[in-house]
């Protein structure tokens, strides 16, 4: 069964997230980008997004389903599972989405079920989203990401 057709056939029940030690990001996001799976354009956004500076103001989270994580959906202190996505963000008043890794063992529909939710998991903050390139690059909707996040 493919990826997408697993993301179809499952029923999504929320994220799980926690902060990635910004020494791990690289690695994590290098191993995604040598993915046979990935198409050229992915593979050099998700090369980019590893050699990223990371300025101390800038967090990096982790994503994955929450049917991936023993505890369920929630905020982790540590990893409960491998992370699915991670994403650059910087806190404000408005949360600032710099960046965003896709691995290729998630489908991108599911990708952004998991960001909506995160998003979601944050209001009455908002987020805003600066990682045009990114989104283009894995697959992910822009304007359904946008909705949620300025909503």
């Amino acid at each position: 069964q493919s990826v997408a057709q697993e993301a179809t056939t499952r029923k999504f029940e929320g994220h799980a997230c926690w902060l990635v030690r910004k020494s791990d990001m690289p690695g994590i996001v290098s191993e995604w980008a040598r993915s046979p799976r990935g198409s050229s354009q992915s593979a050099a956004a998700l090369q980019s997004f590893a050699e990223e500076p990371l300025p101390k103001e800038l967090t990096v989270w982790g994503l994955t389903e929450a049917s991936l994580a023993e505890g369920g959906r929630g905020s982790y202190m540590t990893a409960p599972a491998p992370a699915q996505l991670v994403v650059l963000l910087l806190p404000g008043e408005v949360n600032t989405i710099k960046r965003i890794a896709r691995s290729h063992d998630i489908d991108p529909l599911l990708a952004c079920d998991l960001l909506c939710d995160w998003m979601v998991s944050m209001v009455p903050k908002r987020c805003r989203i600066h990682a045009l390139e990114d989104v283009a690059a894995l697959g992910l909707d822009m304007d359904r990401l946008n909705r949620v996040a300025l909503n």
